[in-house]
């Protein structure tokens, strides 16, 4: 059962809080199972060779790209296949 409504408030904050350290997402595949990914979207955590080149990246509304860094690669789920993202704490968040 997917907990995360599909709105731009919810797209702003896991926006925000995945461009400041690691989090766990769950969230359903495609194929209809789940995983649990450990992400982000913060520069500082993501190799520079990695970095996103070129101003022309084009974004999907529905979808967040993030850096699985298990996998160390790009990944990618769609809003409204999210289960569970832990709310930060106070000092996560400064």
């Amino acid at each position: 059962m997917t907990i995360w409504y599909d709105t731009d408030t919810t797209r702003k904050y896991l926006k925000g809080i995945l461009s400041h350290g690691i989090w766990r997402v769950r969230f359903t595949k495609r194929d209809g199972t789940e995983r649990t990914m450990f992400c982000t979207r913060s520069m500082e955590l993501i190799p520079e060779e990695n970095h996103p080149k070129g101003a022309n990246i084009t974004e999907n509304p529905d979808v967040l790209r993030v850096w699985s860094v298990k996998d160390e690669g790009w990944r990618s789920f769609r809003f409204d296949s999210i289960m569970s993202v832990p709310t930060p704490t106070q000092e996560e968040l400064v």
